[in-house]
């Protein structure tokens, strides 16, 4: 079973619990934000509206919660705990981000017993804000490469040896810049770090010829290939538009990373994941949440990512539907 963060409307944060192969899932709803009995009132949280791109999952029923200050400036988070019952618990203040800090993409990064969160991008000199969840501080990594987007940028931690971003720019070329974290440097939150990432990939459209590209999030496969999942329209396609995940390969030599793109499958193209969803991978299939409207049910779709495995038409992967609607 894998637990989903579902959010409607920036005042209820509620758990699907997603099963394999089984249609009807259910959730159950761990907070609501308000005033009346059962909800939790802002005063206690600290905040009062969140949005699921900054309702992160640190740890065991933990989250790290950043509301949004005019729709785009994060400042103050909060470590929200939840009991064994999916009642909620406590919220703690952490120290705060760096002045003005935009949308950046959290990338928890050393798992459970070195855990830290990477906020990666946001800022005007281009650095990346990390916080270390044992000195409760933050620090400031290498700056993106120049040219890099600043906000909403897709992150992935890659076998918490490198991060990677994969961007596209106004030509639809395919980048990705890397952090090497086995390597960069850190300092203190209140300095400027001068060192810079790289660029790991930049792919032309006139190579991976991909049109109408846009890319959703991403996840790493037990093999360490990244796949991406996106939506464009590829090379002789005869519809308008698809699903697609892209599959990169990481490798590294003389101490440089590089990804290549290795190969794509087709999506069935309604499968429309919300953007920089939290995506999860169990055995060979992909699971993603439905980007909904706040009225309709919740809903998830897993892709079998193994070669040959189609839907009927033998062209998009095999995929199954999943509707959140049972209480647990």
């Amino acid at each position: 079973m894998l637990t989903l963060v579902l959010e409607s409307a920036r005042k209820s944060i509620t758990v699907g619990f997603w099963r394999d192969n089984q249609r009807e899932c259910s959730q159950q709803e761990i907070l609501k934000i308000g005033e009346e009995e059962g909800q939790v009132s802002p005063s206690v949280l600290g905040f009062s509206e969140i949005y699921f791109q900054y309702f992160l999952p640190i740890g065991h029923r933990e989250f790290l919660a950043f509301p949004i200050e005019h729709e785009a400036i994060l400042k103050d988070g909060f470590i929200v705990k939840f009991n064994n019952s999916w009642k909620f618990e406590s919220s703690t203040k952490i120290a705060p981000l760096g002045e003005n800090t935009m949308r950046p993409t959290g990338c928890l990064l050393g798992g459970s017993k070195d855990r830290k969160m990477l906020m990666l991008g946001g800022r005007q000199d281009r650095s990346s804000q990390m916080y270390d969840f044992k000195t409760e501080k933050w620090m400031l990594s290498p700056k993106l490469p120049l040219g890099h987007n600043i906000t909403t940028n897709i992150t992935v931690n890659w076998k918490d040896k490198a991060v990677f971003t994969f961007i596209i720019d106004a030509q639809l070329t395919i980048k990705s810049g890397v952090l090497d974290l086995e390597n960069c440097v850190w300092t203190e939150h209140d300095t400027e770090n001068t060192s810079e990432m790289e660029y790991a990939m930049t792919l032309q459209q006139t190579t991976h010829k991909i049109d109408r590209l846009h890319l959703k999030t991403a996840i790493v496969q037990a093999d360490g290939t990244i796949a991406v999942f996106a939506r464009g329209r590829t090379e002789g396609m005869k519809q308008q538009i698809s699903g697609l995940i892209l599959y990169f390969k990481v490798t590294k030599a003389d101490g440089k990373y590089a990804v290549e793109l290795a190969k794509t499958q087709r999506v069935f193209p309604s499968i429309f994941c919300r953007q920089l969803d939290f995506a999860q991978r169990i055995n060979n299939k992909l699971v993603i949440t439905q980007d909904t409207a706040d009225e309709e049910k919740f809903e998830a779709f897993s892709i079998d990512m193994k070669d040959g495995v189609f839907r009927g038409d033998n062209v998009c992967q095999k995929h199954f539907r999943h509707i959140f609607s049972n209480p647990k």
